[in-house]
């Protein structure tokens, strides 16, 4: 574990003590530690290396602070003129049955609509403002109470108010086993089966984030859950298809269909280690048949569903074209990247700049969002919105607790603080009001 990932653990669970979540609880690894190395031997701490062994920017501290202002311009922008390598499609290396279904119509088509529908498949907002609050449930589940302005609200209606409009959770395969996430099983299926009809009911969009582990999965965690470690690669596939679909059943009987699936946490590295890794040893081609098996599930279940690849190295273009040309070579299909971007590990906003500037180019069929971040809060969603129609929207990970909050502690409870202030700015400014 880097040294970002101890710094990252011990704040995560210091502030859950604060809060009165329960101290069972597993820790979130940092999203910069153990980048990958597609050359195989030793990984960076600090943003991933790619083919030409150029090293990632990422690895920047923080200077802090609540920078709300600068970034780019929010009116839009730039669209790619014409497109290079990379636009995925029609490769037959993988599995035919990934190349169908839906692909979210260009990969950029949305509903001006700021509310997004109560099922799956409904029209995307004309700009996300998302939040992943995947441990709320747990927090209330100790007492935790949220605040605004000292109003007690309900913690969705409350985000909502200040213009969000699209919540991201996390599911883990069996938290409650050893070594997983948290003894009580705080997002399992249940618990998040439980979160998801809360998020379809305040009509705000769902987003569910498969981590294919009984635990945080990110760049230097890619463990497989404890009832997969013995299964062939035939009969991991299976495994990865069948859990995927059951989840995903599961929540459209409950009339909780996610508008988006995203297959795999911060994969540059891979998943299901090291049967999908993609450095030492190289199982890229077994990478590629694993996210292909998860994709059909997501399709076979509602094609209507976007399905989003999430990358850890905003910062390093190099990168993200070399893991984007990999899977798109071996015939990967999926219309919306989204890639980490905390200035911890992927550095300033500038460099996230150029290097989706040079992807909304490089790949014309593939639309765009910040999938986590926490500082540079409008610098991060300026940047997405400058792609044009291909810049989806970006999504603050755990603004309750972690990094730079948009909360304040009292106790148990929890209060906004002024920088909830830069979302009601930026729903103005982007029209979403």
């Amino acid at each position: 574990m880097s040294a970002f990932s101890v710094s990252k653990n011990i704040l995560f669970g210091l502030i859950l003590v604060v809060v009165g979540a329960c101290s069972s609880t597993a820790v979130k690894p940092s999203a910069g530690g153990g980048a990958t190395n597609n050359t195989g031997g030793a990984t960076s701490s600090g943003g991933a290396i790619g083919s030409g062994g150029a090293t990632s920017s990422g690895g920047t501290t923080s200077s802090g602070g609540t920078t709300s202002s600068g970034g780019t311009t929010s009116s839009g922008g730039a669209t790619s003129s014409g497109g290079t390598t990379g636009s995925g499609g029609s490769s037959s290396r993988v599995d035919a049955g990934v190349t169908g279904g839906a692909t979210a119509q260009d990969a950029g088509a949305r509903d001006a609509a700021s509310d997004t529908a109560g099922t799956g498949g409904s029209g995307l907002p004309a700009f996300i403002l998302g939040a992943d609050i995947s441990s709320a449930l747990e927090a209330e589940g100790t007492g935790t109470k949220f605040y605004d302005n000292g109003v007690e609200k309900e913690i969705l209606q409350l985000l909502k108010d200040h213009g969000f409009n699209f919540i991201r959770l996390r599911t883990f395969h069996n938290p409650k086993a050893s070594g997983g996430y948290s003894a009580s099983g705080y997002c399992d299926l249940a618990h998040t089966v439980t979160m998801a009809k809360r998020v379809k009911a305040a009509r705000m969009g769902l987003f569910l984030d498969f981590h294919y582990s009984d635990n945080f999965a990110d760049p230097a965690h890619q463990v497989k859950p404890a009832a997969w470690t013995s299964l062939s690669f035939a009969a991991l596939t299976q495994a990865l298809a069948d859990y995927t679909k059951t989840v995903l059943l599961e929540l459209q009987k409950q009339g909780a269909t996610p508008d988006m699936v995203q297959i795999g946490n911060e994969i540059t590295g891979g998943i299901l280690w090291p049967d999908g890794k993609t450095y030492s040893p190289d199982n890229r081609d077994q990478l590629a048949i694993l996210l292909a098996a998860g994709i059909r599930s997501v399709r076979e279940v509602d094609p209507a569903i976007r399905i989003v690849m999430h990358l850890d190295p905003c910062g390093d273009n190099t990168t993200t074209r070399w893991w984007l040309d990999s899977m798109f070579e071996r015939g990967l299909d999926f219309p919306i990247l989204g890639e980490s971007c905390y200035t911890e590990w992927q550095g300033q906003p500038s460099v996230w700049q150029a290097n989706y500037t040079d992807l909304l180019a490089r790949y014309p069929k593939l639309s765009f969002m910040a999938a986590e971040y926490s500082q540079e809060k409008r610098a991060a969603n300026d940047m997405v919105r400058s792609l044009g129609p291909r810049g989806l929207g970006t999504f603050i990970w755990e603004p309750t607790f972690f990094g730079e909050t948009l909360f304040t502690a009292q106790g148990k409870d929890l209060t906004t603080n002024s920088l909830i202030s830069v979302y009601d700015q930026m729903a103005k400014d982007y029209g979403l009001r």
